[in-house]
């Protein structure tokens, strides 16, 4: 067995809200796994878990991620600050939101 990536969901039950958080083994890039695999964690947290909101936080120039959370659609909220800390030094990040009124809906095969 092999782990290639990790998918993660952080909730807040009190607020009905969740984090989401993901990675992926760069040779495993472009296939299409993560969006795969969000998107089904984002329609169970919104069918089984009756969560209103998910957001996720991205580096700035992170475009693979960018581009991954808009196809999802979620949406651009704003900078965080230096929100991480990595490499020894504060970073500033992209924080996107999902709210469950908004979110798309895919027909099923």
């Amino acid at each position: 067995m092999c782990l290639i990536g990790t998918c993660g969901l952080a909730i807040n039950g009190a607020f009905r809200s969740a984090s989401i958080g993901f990675e992926l083994e760069r040779r495993f890039w472009g296939q299409g796994l993560v969006h795969e695999a969000l998107s089904s964690i984002v329609d169970h947290a919104y069918d089984r878990w009756d969560i209103n909101r998910i957001q996720a936080t991205t580096d700035l120039d992170n475009q693979a991620s960018i581009g991954l959370l808009r196809s999802l659609g979620f949406i651009e909220e704003g900078i965080m600050r230096q929100w991480g800390y990595w490499k020894d030094a504060f970073h500033d990040v992209r924080l996107f939101s999902l709210i469950k009124a908004e979110r798309p809906i895919y027909p099923t095969a």
